[in-house]
């Protein structure tokens, strides 16, 4: 196993910090919930970007 991808409620991350986890730079994620997107997302502003790249999305569900 090369990575281990974290999802966490907010106000934990001191706990999985002392775990020895960190905070990624690509992280990415979106909410269908405009609340939950309001409370874990960060507001982009999409207007300066110059070339949107290709986007691959792996959906995951459980049978």
């Amino acid at each position: 196993m090369s990575c281990v991808h974290l999802v966490a409620t907010t106000g934990n991350e001191e706990f999985y910090q002392n775990l020895g986890l960190k905070k990624a730079k690509t992280g990415m994620a979106r909410y269908l919930s405009a609340n939950l997107s309001d409370a874990y997302l960060e507001s982009v502003d999409f207007t300066n970007i110059e070339r949107i790249p290709e986007i691959r999305i792996a959906l995951f569900f459980d049978q």
